[in-house]
């Protein structure tokens, strides 16, 4: 009886040291996963600011496979989102195979922040990061270049 008792406090611990745990990362993997707007916006801005957003739009289309007139027609319509924010909705895209403006209306028009649309679609959140990291890196190449 005296052991049976150890046995469920013990386990009633470990239990909820890993319910917190668990807790914890979620919260910090979300916490990361709100700094997409904030990237997005980023790159988007140096992008504009730099005057390669061409450029930047050719990498969204060699990354995520969408036609490049495609892209175009998405920052014209969608200017607000940024080549940041092509590039996301076009990766998502990629994963779910739908077409990425039905993504920025989401974002756009239903004001759903990008970490809500990924989450709902089950595109892994590091596959976007991945995909900005290079966009970011590629829009500083190419600002480099031009210089």
């Amino acid at each position: 009886m005296r052991i049976t008792k150890i046995t469920v406090i013990a386990s009633a611990l470990a239990l909820s040291g890993l319910l917190s745990s668990a807790r914890a990362d979620d919260v910090i993997r979300r916490d990361s996963h709100r700094d997409l707007d904030r990237a997005a916006a980023s790159i988007s801005k140096e992008a504009r600011r730099m005057r390669v957003e061409n450029d930047a739009l050719h990498t969204v289309s060699v990354e995520t496979g969408v036609p490049a007139p495609k892209t175009h027609q998405m920052l014209d319509r969608w200017s607000d989102a940024g080549v940041g924010g092509v590039m996301i909705a076009c990766t998502i895209a990629d994963y779910t195979k739908r077409d990425p403006n039905y993504y920025m209306e989401r974002r756009f028009h239903d004001h759903q922040p990008w970490d809500k649309i990924i989450a709902d679609t089950g595109v892994p959140f590091e596959k976007v990061d991945r995909k900005l990291a290079k966009l970011d890196d590629y829009v500083h190449a190419s600002a480099d270049h031009r210089r």
